[in-house]
């Protein structure tokens, strides 16, 4: 009996051990060594960041696709980051969709525009840590599509608000090993700290994303409107997750 009961015990801390580690070398391996692009019917940017959308306009202006969009925000919000970077050129078409609150609606969204146009390519834009969440889900729900997903990671600009206050003693950091100097070194084991941060907080979220689309998939709507999603994202937020907003702009 107890043999068994050990075997028991052992395969449940052995699955979520496993299923760690497969995420963890999904997420290394989706990483901006594999961002190769070629020319599309689409670019699509996952906002979120300032340097998403100006990444996705230089892609435009670049002439890597002929369409244009900003998941999940209104015309009047397009035209405004249009206004604060640059405007599309010419010969690029700006596609309108409607709201969206979540990664996965962002990706929902997508596929609707891939299938009401009939495009078979798409460049998704998103920050490096937000790429792999981001790719997986967009690449299950154009599953069957025959839809070719190339991506196009942008780099997370940290702004460190109180850098100059850190003492270089106090850190860890061996200043004297960045031809910088110490506040830059600090600045850079802050960012690297940050940037670690979020990506656990992706690996949590990434399971967050996979309900969404199991209910959506059982339901036909979106969760965002649920009570106990929202409940249950006040929680993650509050309990799991790191705050990280707070330190940069």
């Amino acid at each position: 009996m107890l043999k068994k009961t050990f075997k028991y015990l052992s395969a449940l801390i052995c699955i979520p051990v496993v299923i760690i580690i497969v995420q963890a070398a999904y997420f290394l391996t989706v990483g901006p060594e594999n961002t190769i692009i070629e020319k599309a019917d689409l670019i699509v940017v996952f906002p979120a960041e300032n340097e998403r959308i100006a990444a996705g306009l230089q892609l435009a202006e670049e002439g890597y696709a002929p369409n244009f969009m900003v998941a999940g925000i209104s015309k009047e919000s397009l035209k405004l980051y249009l206004k604060k970077y640059k405007d599309l050129p010419a010969s690029v078409k700006p596609l309108i969709s409607p709201r969206s609150n979540t990664t996965f609606e962002d990706a929902l969204i997508t596929r609707q525009i891939l299938q009401k146009h009939k495009f078979k390519s798409v460049i998704l834009v998103t920050s490096m840590y937000h790429l792999p969440r981001a790719y997986f889900i967009l690449r299950v729900l154009t599953s069957g599509m025959n839809v070719k997903i190339d991506k196009y990671g942008v780099e997370k600009k940290w702004r460190l608000l109180a850098a100059s206050k850190l003492k270089p003693e106090d850190s860890g950091v061996d200043v004297n090993a960045n031809e910088k100097g110490p506040q830059e070194a600090l600045k850079e084991q802050r960012a690297k700290t940050l940037t670690q941060k979020l990506i656990y907080n992706e690996m949590i979220k990434f399971w967050a994303s996979l309900g969404e689309m199991a209910s959506y998939t059982v339901t036909g709507r979106v969760l965002t409107d649920s009570p106990f999603y929202l409940r249950t994202r006040k929680f993650l937020k509050a309990n799991v997750l790191f705050a990280v907003n707070g330190a940069v702009e």
